[in-house]
């Protein structure tokens, strides 16, 4: 991996056609942002495959340098207009009870790096493709590393890498989580293709900035009112809650900016499943028949059999009988999901809203259920429930959300693996699987010009959920696991589809 060029790209300064961002030179934090202060940044990978160039005599790499890569850097520049936080930065002044993001247009820019790979098609297609693992750490080289000290911290930093040998380049993103979530890294990711395929589609190839007049859709437009949440009594004091949870975490007043570091292992591996929508239906079916059976014994309302609840519930027990030997000493299984509040609050915000809205949703398990007969019966029943249970609120335990990821960064520096606590005061640490991304995000619908991606890939150790690549209405999961581990999963999820 060769790195080509570190640039830094700033928000086109010209008007364009849509409304301003806001005009203040900070955003503040709400309660939502606050809950990702120091945790790990995601990375999201999307790899594109060259079209043929319509000269004959242009190589793959100099149809790249010389006209897709000017077009992003133009398109990215135009598009941080629209969205002037992402060039800014994370800050935590002393007079401030919370960290803000400031931003000035005429200063601040996002970190471009642009590098080369020499990978052959065989080594590309091994990380790209659903059919085999490879090694976790393998697409780390392919996303940029967040700007981050004590005192000031990037909120957004992209990697573009060409793959000369294979005819294929990706685009990685590593976001800062206490700025944006997916939700609304995915609304940047599709504005900024947006933006590139009209200057595509404009066909002139000589056009300068003063020309150009690019305005996004309504549903592309970031929303960035914030009174809603910050005028809010009782949000406001989650602020104050989490902000001083924070400030207390690894010593007393820190106001570090600094994140964990992630826990990226040397021993795993990494693979994508496709679940197809004829499975899903399959597994609909047999999930209305054995409720049916039963006639409700246990449960005396079906359950909300949603795509969801399937694809979790048939994951989440292929992971635990692969995982076995690791949960060996433990009884209990915990299950961590986002849910999108955006929709969901009373009165709801818009779905471009700019930053993070989701509420994490706890669903315990006991671990020999999940091993059993009906263990797929009983995730569902119980991810269904939660789902249900969303209508009487949202933020219900909101006032403890930090303090239970602060205790699990607390736990994944000290021990890889859940252990059975050997005092009877302690209470046992449970397994816990963590879904990360969603098929809503959409992000196969991101084109820039040159194509639908070939690949999405979250950079996470949690299961990750993507819609499909064949678009039929399927979805994508992503594991990191031990070999061994993920062999054992392949097995159990292949034969338990091919049994329906």
């Amino acid at each position: 991996m060769e790195v080509v060029e570190v640039c830094r790209v700033a928000p086109d300064p010209l008007p364009v056609a849509s409304p301003e961002p806001p005009k203040s030179s900070s955003l503040p934090l709400t309660f939502f942002d606050l809950r990702w202060l120091r945790v790990p940044p995601p990375h999201w990978l999307i790899f594109y495959q060259i079209p043929a160039p319509n000269t004959s005599g242009i190589t793959t790499s100099s149809f790249f340098f010389d006209s897709i890569l000017p077009k992003l850097k133009h398109s990215l520049s135009l598009t941080l207009h629209h969205f002037l936080p992402l060039a800014g930065n994370l800050t935590w002044p002393q007079h401030s009870p919370e960290p803000v993001i400031v931003y000035a247009e005429q200063d601040d820019a996002v970190s471009l790096s642009v590098a080369q790979s020499t990978a052959d098609s065989h080594h590309l297609s091994a990380l790209i493709s659903n059919h085999d693992h490879h090694d976790a750490t393998a697409l780390l080289p392919l996303v940029a590393n967040l700007a981050v000290t004590d005192e000031r911290a990037s909120v957004i930093a992209i990697q573009v890498t060409l793959f000369p040998n294979c005819g294929y380049f990706s685009i990685g993103t590593t976001m800062h989580h206490a700025v944006l979530d997916g939700k609304t890294l995915s609304l940047f990711m599709k504005s900024w293709a947006h933006t590139c395929r009209s200057l595509i589609g404009s066909g002139n190839q000589t056009m300068t900035k003063s020309h150009v007049i690019i305005s996004l859709p309504e549903e592309l437009k970031p929303f960035y009112a914030r009174a809603r949440l910050m005028d809010d009594s009782a949000m406001a004091s989650l602020g104050a809650i989490y902000s001083n949870q924070w400030l207390d975490f690894d010593g007393p007043n820190n106001r570090s900016l600094k994140l964990k570091p992630d826990n990226h292992s040397h021993d795993r591996v990494r693979r994508t499943f496709q679940l197809p929508r004829a499975k899903i239906e399959k597994l609909r079916r047999l999930m209305l028949v054995k409720d049916d059976v039963e006639l409700h014994v246990d449960h005396d309302k079906p359950p909300h059999v949603s795509t969801f609840s399937l694809t979790c519930a048939y994951v989440l027990v292929c992971l635990v009988k692969a995982e076995v030997e690791e949960v060996v000493n433990v009884t209990n299984i915990l299950l961590i999901f986002a849910v999108d509040c955006r929709s969901r609050l009373e009165p709801p915000l818009p779905m471009t809203y700019f930053g993070n809205c989701v509420s994490p949703e706890f669903i315990a398990l006991d671990k020999q259920v999940m091993l059993g007969k009906e263990g797929f019966v009983e995730a569902v029943h119980a991810i269904s429930k939660a789902i249900k249970g969303l209508k009487k609120g949202v933020l219900n335990g909101a006032e403890n959300w930090v303090s239970i990821l602060i205790g699990g960064l607390r736990h994944s520096t000290s021990s890889s693996s859940p252990r059975r606590s050997s005092s009877s005061s302690t209470p046992e640490i449970p397994r816990v699987y963590a879904i990360v991304g969603s098929p809503r995000f959409e992000f196969y619908s991101i084109d820039f010009g040159w194509g639908q991606p070939k690949k999405v890939e979250v950079i996470s150790g949690g299961i990750s959920l993507s819609e499909s690549r064949n678009g039929d209405g399927g979805l994508e999961i992503g594991l990191v696991l031990k070999k061994h581990q993920m062999e054992a999963f392949a097995s159990f999820f292949t034969q338990g589809l091919e049994s329906l």
